[in-house]
């Protein structure tokens, strides 16, 4: 028999990706059935490594290699004994060397782990259907059913990445929750148990959940996470077994703490915050004979049910995303989402002291170079993300420097590179890292697009693009307005916050933006602040769509309600940092303008305060900061900079030239969408009105209907962007766009909110020139009538009830109309350019569409009435006003008794 080249194996460490029996099944499959399609050869897949300590034959000094593993090793590696990790690895070194007994036990064992799973999976494959997706599907869902965090997973799991075995209760099952939520949950229970091989509640091996509520569109931390959900008094003797019994314990009352949320009030004192770390073994016991006693005599089902803790937790989310439907709308810019429940198998990260949980992003998020590593030891990945825990920071270009540290993250990190290349951009990762007896295996939780300050921004993904990785349109798609706006700013380093007292906190819209202003409550007293050259936070508890010209101008938005969908619009369109729901954390404003917190905290108007989007808090007082030196640097002017500072200048200027080069030499059929052409007109085109109609008009021609459509497709919150666009459309272009809009409201029976949330009102809003009205046809100017009376009624309803209550009520607006509206002529004034078009009214009013607004006649009639009406000839600044309508028009000016 061939003889090992060592006398012993004298220690291992494991490193790997997180195993699932999925991925086992997959590799094993590929061996026993030749299948060309394992896991193995997915981009996400890399096999486990142990670096092991020899003792050579000679008995000299040890010395460390590494061998390759198979999936299959890692649990008996990572649970058996010292003696055992040794005889195994042993064992598979001698099948390597040719030893036939050694191969033989080897593939007698693999067998009958392969008959075992394969009878699993393929005789009893995962249940699946619109309530229910596991993460063994082979389809593909849109984020609306099984959410933005939801698709990322099944995404990832699909290409091999490690990402520990889940299962999905959709949004449909939402929606239909009253019918059939307790099957869909007791099926989405037995995908995990299947899965995963375990039983939840079960004594021997009890299957731990992390229950997750997600949205379709990414929101950080709005929704909760409960982790370690099914744990009670039986299996917690199993758990020791595995992970030891002061990990047990504390998943156990990680996991009573939040069952104490579902008893509500009652449950509200028993425990105190923050993470479970620093308690010692005693006060573990302590704390969990508190909560049990306090669960046992309010509801004792809880203690020893696994499926009712589940149960109550799931409703528990849909109860929070009900109580955060406004501000998720908000966050949404008007698009009614609803919630997905994401059930996963739990990773323990608090399994020793080595053990630890974190974010790894591709790119360093302030400087676009390197990585950045955020990790917490022996703590729930949770306590991260909520910011309980201290963290430490690793940054660096070398992913050698984890090696030693950090060994599961140095495994996975050659992946980042394929990442990049499947999400095109630089991505962070959320991870959780299993430990034990220092072998180490990365669970992957999550994947998003990292968010970045300017300078990162431009670096990384001018380097992305250089690197052939992003094309010239996804570059473009990735820098966001903020991002330029932060390279033209002030710049306030994150130090400097820890030197104010905060305000209150928030949500924040835009990611790692900080500003330091003057708060004004006042729209004329916010901008007569900005002609002084002040820097201005215009706060107030609701805004409307009035509120969009100062909000454009101002530096700093704040509401205190969640309804604010046209603020996220402007904070979005022009990088302007915002914060919502102040409300929610006890901010009021009284009538006298003074701005007070739950602790009883004023701020006036004039005060300072600094708004950090990182932190989403607002701060009292303001923050030193670093002048804006870069935009004077750009243009050559001389700047007072060190060595270091005049790298960084130099790197960023060649990034953001780069950037404008490339967006600036992008071709019309290059873009796609109304929405790409917003951007490129509100951000890089911004101050070239020129440049900009060019390109307006010039993307118009030929794509008319596309225009159209596009234009139909908007909602509430989308009125400023899409009128920025029209405005720049020539005469003669805004004639056939209302044409054919026309046409298609008349084909497919629109009107109003169905043709893009009121938006043909709101542009015939605006005052029209006398030739689009000489030249729409009368049945044309009937129906464009019609919907400037419906875009009127709906102002006049968010002026009535708020944007909150209109959000609410959409569905009721749609089916019951808006109401009637006084019709005065001061309301039409905008319309008098109609009248002087010679429009033939009476042929128009003969034409009104069949389902037009019941007060179409009563518009009709006011227009009827003569020109002194609209402007009041006495008055010499009204007479003025109209006559040089007149002029502009090319007619001279009516007698005032002139219908």
């Amino acid at each position: 028999m061939p003889e090992l080249l060592f006398k012993a194996i004298e220690s291992v460490q494991v490193r790997g990706n997180y195993p699932t029996q999925r991925s086992i099944f997959a590799s094993l499959d590929q061996r026993f059935r030749q299948n060309r399609d394992g896991s193995s050869r997915l981009p996400g897949y890399i096999p486990p490594v142990a670096r092991v300590s020899f003792i050579p034959a000679d008995g000299q000094n040890s010395v460390w290699k590494e061998m390759r593993l198979r999936d299959i090793d890692l649990p008996l590696l990572m649970q058996a004994s010292d003696g055992d990790v040794r005889g195994h690895l042993e064992r598979i070194l001698r099948a390597r060397i040719g030893s036939d007994d050694a191969n033989r036990s080897l593939l007698e064992e693999t067998e009958g782990h392969y008959q075992a799973i394969s009878a699993r999976f393929r005789l009893a494959p995962a249940f699946e259907d619109r309530f229910v997706v596991p993460s063994s599907t082979s389809r593909d869902f849109p984020d609306e059913e099984v959410s933005h965090k939801g698709a990322t997973l099944l995404r990832l799991s699909r290409l091999g990445y490690p990402v520990p075995d889940f299962s999905i209760l959709t949004a449909e099952a939402y929606r239909d929750r009253r019918r059939s939520f307790n099957v869909s949950l007791a099926r989405a229970v037995e995908n995990l148990e299947r899965l995963t091989g375990q039983r939840l509640g079960s004594a021997s091996d009890p299957l731990v959940i992390a229950l997750r509520c997600a949205m379709p569109r990414y929101a950080p931390g709005m929704l909760p996470t409960y982790l370690n959900v099914g744990i009670c008094e039986r299996t917690l003797p199993a758990l020791a077994r595995v992970y030891g019994r002061r990990a047990a314990d504390r998943m156990y009352l990680n996991n009573l703490r939040n069952l104490l949320l579902c008893l509500g009030t009652r449950g509200r004192g028993i425990l105190a915050d923050g993470p479970s770390t620093a308690l010692s073994d005693a006060e573990l016991i302590e704390g969990i004979r508190a909560a049990s006693d306090h669960i046992r005599a309010a509801a004792p089902r809880l203690l020893d049910d696994s499926l009712f803790q589940l149960h109550l937790l799931s409703l528990l989310c849909y109860r929070q995303y009900h109580g955060l439907r406004d501000l998720l709308f908000t966050v949404a810019r008007g698009e009614r989402q609803y919630p997905a429940l994401i059930l996963q198998k739990m990773v323990c990260s608090v399994r020793d002291e080595r053990s630890y949980a974190g974010v790894f992003s591709t790119r360093n998020p302030r400087t676009g170079k390197g990585f950045l590593l955020e990790t917490g030891r022996n703590i729930f990945g949770e306590d991260i993300m909520t910011g309980t825990a201290e963290t430490q920071r690793t940054a660096s270009g070398d992913i050698r420097d984890l090696r030693r540290g950090f060994p599961a993250v140095y495994h996975f990190a050659p992946l980042a590179d394929s990442l990049e290349k499947e999400f095109q951009s630089p991505v962070t990762v959320e991870f959780a890292a299993e430990t034990h007896r220092g072998n180490e295996l990365f669970a992957l939780l999550q994947v998003n697009e990292t968010g970045m300050t300017g300078r990162a921004a431009f670096v990384s993904v001018v380097d992305l693009h250089q690197s052939g990785v992003i094309s010239r349109k996804r570059v473009a798609e990735l820098i966001q307005p903020y991002h330029v706006k932060q390279m033209e700013s002030d710049s306030i380093p994150e130090g400097a916050l820890q030197t104010l007292s905060v305000f209150c906190s928030g949500v924040a819209i835009l990611p790692s933006s900080a500003v330091c202003a003057k708060l004004y409550f006042q729209a004329e007293e916010a901008m007569k602040a900005k002609k002084r050259g002040e820097r201005v936070c215009f706060c107030k508890r609701a805004f409307l769509p009035t509120d969009t010209i100062v909000m454009r101008e101002v530096d700093a938005i704040v509401s205190l309600t969640s309804a604010a969908i046209h603020l996220v619009t402007i904070c979005q369109t022009y990088g302007t940092p915002g914060l919502l729901n102040l409300e929610r954390e006890g901010v009021s404003l009284t009538e006298d303008n003074r701005l007070v917190n739950a602790q009883g905290l004023e701020l006036a108007e004039g005060d300072w305060v600094t708004l950090s989007s990182r932190r989403q808090k607002l701060f009292k007082g303001r923050a030193n900061f670093t002048p804006a030196r870069f935009a004077r640097f750009l243009k050559g002017e001389s700047t007072d900079l060190d060595d270091r500072e005049r790298r960084v200048f130099t790197e960023m200027a060649y990034a953001y030239r780069y950037y404008c080069q490339l967006v600036r030499a992008l071709k019309l059929d290059q873009i796609s969408t109304l929405k790409e052409l917003i951007r490129l007109v509100n951000l890089d085109l911004r101050g070239e009105k020129d440049e900009a109609r060019r390109f307006v008009n010039g993307w118009f021609d030929g794509r008319e209907e596309l225009y159209v459509r596009e234009v139909f497709k908007s909602d509430m919150g989308d009125h400023l962007n899409q009128s920025t666009v029209f405005e720049m459309l020539a005469p003669e272009r805004k004639v056939r766009f209302f044409q054919t809009a026309l046409r298609l409201c008349r084909a497919e029976r629109r009107s109003g909110y169905a043709a893009g949330a009121f938006m043909l009102g709101r542009f015939i809003h605006a005052p029209q020139r006398v030739a689009l009205w000489k030249a729409l046809a009368a049945g044309e100017t009937a129906a464009l009538l019609n919907e400037w009376l419906l875009f009127e009624k709906y102002m006049r309803v968010l002026y009535d009830v708020g944007e909150r209550r209109v959000a609410r009520a959409r569905k009721q607006i749609l089916k019951d109309g808006l109401g009637e509206i006084p019709l005065d002529p001061k309301t039409a004034r905008n319309l008098v350019t109609l009248k002087l078009a010679g429009t033939d009214r009476a042929a128009a009013r003969k034409l009104i569409p069949e389902w037009a607004d019941a007060q179409m006649p009563a518009l009709f009639d006011l227009l009827d009435r003569p020109y002194g009406d609209f402007f009041d000839y006495t008055a010499p600044w009204a007479k003025e006003k109209f006559a040089q309508i007149c002029l502009e028009a090319g007619s001279t000016l009516p007698d005032p008794t002139a219908v």
